[in-house]
């Protein structure tokens, strides 16, 4: 086959950046479409989600190849279950959905009542799993009208729940007001201003969708502790 000019794919995993442009084939009769992931995609089987019944042509053409192409290619796609489909191919899923935190809770409830260097669990959940760089990642916290301080990350890495862990230190007390969630920070030094650039991305080969850091409804997090 011939391919000049723009040739395209549409693909049903959303209703922007949903086309596959031509990238390469063109001489030989195998062509092949670059697809690239945009925010909010979504498909649990990507080699049969595409939306039209043939190739979109945009001021270019696909035409038997030749010295002088002018016999023009049918453009018109197999049905999903056509047997002209390579039924073998692995359904890629595709998951373009923004993390968001979910949950917010303690791992280590068992006692209501905390004292100094007791340690205190808090796991943050996302809608999905999430990888970070140029970390660790820290929670910051407020305990009681203590000023903020950091929670350190214990782990969950590539997974959809990271667990924080601060200890209890003298001038913690706080009997009638509970543990408070602020912010979570892509790297330590945020409570002082001097975070270090990082993110905290959607898990997958190349992550390039960053979470969405806003804590759940109640805006702050209260983990209901008190420490004496």
């Amino acid at each position: 086959m011939k391919v000049n000019g723009n040739v395209y794919l549409l693909l049903n995993v959303g209703r922007v950046g949903n086309m596959a442009s031509y990238y390469s084939g063109s001489g030989t009769d195998v062509l092949v479409f670059q697809y690239i992931v945009d925010e909010k995609h979504w498909s649990m089987a990507l080699s049969n989600d595409y939306q039209k019944t043939s190739l979109i042509l945009d001021g270019g053409y696909v035409r038997r190849d030749s010295s002088h192409p002018s016999t023009d290619a049918s453009v018109i796609l197999p049905f999903p279950n056509s047997p002209f489909l390579h039924h073998h191919m692995v359904p890629v899923q595709v998951n373009g959905r923004v993390p968001v935190i979910t949950e917010i809770f303690l791992s280590n409830n068992e006692t209501l009542i905390l004292k100094e260097r007791d340690t205190i669990i808090i796991s943050v959940e996302f809608s999905s799993e999430v990888i970070f760089t140029h970390g660790p990642p820290v929670l910051a916290v407020s305990i009681g009208k203590k000023y903020l301080v950091e929670a350190k990350y214990v782990s969950g890495n590539r997974s959809n729940i990271f667990q924080f862990e601060y200890i209890v230190t003298l001038g913690d007390s706080s009997p009638s007001f509970p543990i408070t969630c602020q912010m979570v920070c892509v790297a330590e030094g945020c409570v002082y201003g001097a975070s270090k650039e990082g993110y905290i991305r959607q898990y997958s080969s190349k992550p390039i969708l960053d979470a969405d850091l806003n804590l759940p409804y109640p805006k702050y997090g209260k983990l209901h502790l008190a420490c004496q």
